[in-house]
């Protein structure tokens, strides 16, 4: 009865409408009931803020109908509309790993990419000038890649927005170009991570567990509202110590510059002591050695001073503080992973052998502490030694690197241990089998038909030893050096592998056969001790000569005495 029972006038710009009967049905509307039905949408990007009830914290728009009889007007009740959401944007963020599943958590490996995933979405009545989407990753995380679709899947990135990415800061700011028509609209941002390697993540580290979170920000004029926070968990690094002996020396002699003089010079041991890249000059790849054999009472094995020094905070005698990284004597890293390695090999006295330690750091607790050493045995002269990181880059510089070339052994001990968090160290260490001295009688290791000469090696991280498994040098029973006396003594030591002395390191372990064997032969330490002492010794037997002589004379001359008292 709209059009047939009266007259409807709409006004769309004030939104609002009149209907009035016509006179033939004023007279017959006594008595009856009527309804109006008005059908209304609320209007997109409307600004709703002025209908916001703080007390019940929702949008509540009211509306009144109006009913006017001859000189009466006569209202309804009011009723509310109440839009869901229209004032609160949404965001999201879950991230992908090893599961292959969006979550709030997932493990992941260190160096390669996993993808978060956020969506968000923004609201349909809320006049909007200033819109941001930003999200900063921690420092440990690599930005790699930052994809924003519709809800079509499309790539919008750039049609529908500005992104700009701070390669320095790890972050991304994704700007929406038509901010009016966003009203409704939503949105998917993938963005490609990947926890960097060698990165410090002890900050992350939580009961044993690295948990690293992630938080991206929506901002609309100024609010901020940031999503929930996923995490992940890199894989747990176990501390590992690995040695393996390079079958070809000359394999790698152009990769560390480490010279592999094989010929003997005179007594076979006066090869010269060279750095990490072949300076005949300089001490062992800076390295202050100690030598002096009066000294050896007051010094400890290298890896013992090192962990004095470290508990302590001083510096052992006869070493030196490095300096930082040395990437110009950085190496090609694949040659040594593509090396030939093994865990005995054969040769004989005068021949040089190479060893390649790998140091693998853990990440399983907070790290206080770092050493790394090697105590070969005294029928090798310690010659090289070089560390380097998993680029290739030279670490020596990074810590103290200390030389006993005495014991024929080597300690470093890491300046910033956390730095070294879930990282690999390579040491690589070049020596020469002595062919006279009183350290060269391999007597002591001999076994069925060959010498077997076994050498560890250690890391010390925390209070925790970790030893490498043992790997063998095998020389034939032809082979043995002469017994001359050397022209310098070296002093006697214990090719226990340094670190050893933790309380975490349990008994028969395979130290104790390399102890023993540097512990036996009696005569070769008795011999050493002459010739250290060997001033003291002749003072002694004149001495002791011109006691005799004396005690004889004044023997005779009391029995002279005697007769001639007769």
């Amino acid at each position: 009865m709209t059009k047939e029972n009266g007259s409807l006038v709409t006004d769309q710009a004030k939104e609002s409408f009149v209907w009035t009967a016509n006179k033939g049905t004023l007279d017959t509307m006594g008595d009856t009931d009527y309804t109006v039905i008005a059908s209304a949408s609320i209007k997109p990007n409307a600004d709703l803020s002025n209908y916001y009830n703080k007390d019940t914290k929702q949008i509540e728009i009211p509306n009144v109908g109006e009913y006017g009889y001859n000189d009466q007007t006569i209202k309804s009740d009011p009723v509310k509309v109440i839009p869901e959401d229209s004032l609160k944007p949404s965001v999201t963020k879950q991230v992908k790993g090893l599961s292959g599943k969006y979550g709030d958590h997932d493990d992941v490996t260190i160096g390669k990419e996993y993808t978060y995933k956020s969506d968000f979405s923004f609201p349909t009545n809320v006049a909007m000038k200033d819109v941001e989407l930003k999200d900063d990753l921690e420092d440990v995380l690599d930005l790699v890649k930052v994809v924003v679709t519709n809800e079509s899947g499309k790539d919008v990135t750039d049609t529908d927005g500005t992104l700009k990415i701070d390669q320095d800061a790890e972050s991304f700011i994704w700007t929406p170009k038509d901010v009016a028509g966003l009203g409704g609209k939503k949105y998917s941002a993938e963005i490609t991570s990947k926890i960097k390697p060698g990165a410090n993540l002890e900050k992350y580290l939580v009961n044993g567990k690295i948990s690293i979170g992630n938080t991206i920000h929506l901002l609309i004029d100024g609010k901020d509202y940031p999503s929930p926070t996923p995490t992940v968990t890199p894989a747990t690094v176990e501390p590992k110590v690995d040695k393996k002996i390079i079958a070809n020396p000359d394999q790698l002699s152009d990769v560390f510059n480490l010279t592999a003089d094989k010929s003997s010079s005179g007594n076979g041991d006066a090869t010269t002591k060279t750095t990490g890249d072949g300076d005949a000059n300089a001490k062992l790849n800076d390295a202050q050695p100690i030598t002096s054999a009066s000294s050896s009472s007051a010094s400890t094995s290298a890896a013992s001073s090192s962990s004095t020094s470290t508990a302590s905070g001083t510096q052992p005698a006869g070493s030196t503080e490095q300096g930082p990284t040395n990437k110009s004597a950085a190496i090609d890293i694949s040659k040594i992973k593509n090396a030939s390695l093994v865990d005995n090999n054969e040769a004989k006295p005068g021949d040089i052998v190479m060893w390649l330690l790998t140091f693998t750091v853990g990440n399983k607790e907070n790290m206080n502490r770092l050493i790394l050493s090697d105590d070969l045995e005294n029928v090798f002269d310690l010659k090289e030694v070089k560390l380097f990181d998993d680029a290739g880059n030279d670490v020596s510089q990074q810590g103290q690197l200390m030389v006993d070339q005495d014991k024929e052994s080597f300690s470093w001990v890491a300046a910033k241990p956390s730095d070294w968090y879930s990282k690999t160290i390579y040491a690589a260490i070049s020596a020469k089998i002595k062919t006279s001295g009183l350290d060269a009688d391999l007597s002591n290791y001999k076994k069925g038909d060959y010498y077997e000469v076994p050498n560890y090696g250690d890391m010390l991280q925390n209070d925790t030893d970790y030893q490498s498994p043992k790997v063998v040098t095998r020389l034939p029973l032809t082979a043995t050096p002469e017994k001359t006396t050397p022209g310098q003594p070296n002093s006697s030591s214990s090719s226990q592998p340094s670190g050893s002395s933790s309380s975490s390191v349990t008994p028969n372990t395979p130290a104790q056969t390399s102890a023993t064997a540097k512990q036996e032969g009696v005569l070769p330490q008795t011999g050493r001790y002459v010739l250290q002492h060997k001033a003291l010794i002749i003072l002694l037997i004149v001495a002791l000569t011109g006691a005799v002589v004396i005690f004889i004379w004044r023997k005779n001359a009391v029995k002279e005495v005697s007769k001639d008292g007769k």
